[in-house]
């Protein structure tokens, strides 16, 4: 029995023995598995990685800024366009537009303008206009995208109307529809049924695209 005993913990001894030669070894202790964590990273896509939070950003490029930046409003001022105040606010890809018929004074009138001016002088002071003009519609605000449409529709009208004349007698006085601007005209004395026609014509030119016609009471002067 003691032979046996003896035996057993001599191979016992030996196992123990093989079993540390390991940590015999001189050097740093690293286990396998820290080793192959270290060779092998992590290769699931979806695990977060921790960066040092005291790394600092670059700043975006100024043309990349200057892309998102806020547009500005642009700033009307009435001196600029003769005392007009705008009647609607400027809109970005909305532009304003009327049709009419510009009417190139002869000398006759040319002189009754200097009259006017003249006799009015000492009560307001009257400017004259650089085109003397007669409105078929009022201001309207189109969209961009229907420049094209609306004036093939407006020429489409225009072709249709019988060519006529008009003469002028009285002086009128008006105002635009803000009462912001007072306007001295030259009222249409013939041809003016005439000039109701195109109107009709070119209210329905409006309507189809949902602006507002015409005046319902229609003043047909030179202004």
């Amino acid at each position: 029995m003691a032979d046996c005993s003896k035996g057993s913990l001599a191979l016992l001894g030996a196992y123990l023995s093989d079993g540390s030669s390991d940590e015999e070894i001189p050097g740093p202790k690293v286990s396998s598995k820290r080793q192959a964590s270290k060779e092998w990273p992590d290769q699931n896509p979806n695990k977060k990685i921790s960066s040092d939070g005291n790394k600092q950003k670059l700043p975006l490029p100024s043309a990349l800024t200057s892309m998102f930046s806020a547009p500005e409003d642009p700033m009307d001022s009435p001196a600029e366009h003769d005392g007009r105040i705008r009647s609607f606010p400027h809109e970005r890809g909305n532009w304003a537009t009327y049709v009419y018929i510009p009417f190139e004074p002869g000398p006759a009138v040319s002189s009754f303008v200097d009259v006017v001016l003249e006799c009015c002088k000492t009560v307001v002071l009257l400017k004259p206009v650089d085109e003397l003009h007669i409105s078929l519609t009022r201001t309207v605000v189109l969209r961009h995208h229907w420049i094209k449409s609306f004036n093939e529709s407006v020429q489409q009208c225009i072709k249709e109307l019988p060519s006529f004349s008009l003469d002028f007698n009285t002086v009128g006085v008006y105002c635009n529809e803000e009462k912001t601007r007072t306007f001295i005209g030259l009222t249409v004395a013939a041809g003016h049924k005439s000039l109701t026609a195109a109107v009709t014509m070119l209210n329905n030119c409006l309507a189809d695209f949902k602006l507002p016609p015409f005046y319902k009471v229609l003043r047909s002067a030179v202004q």
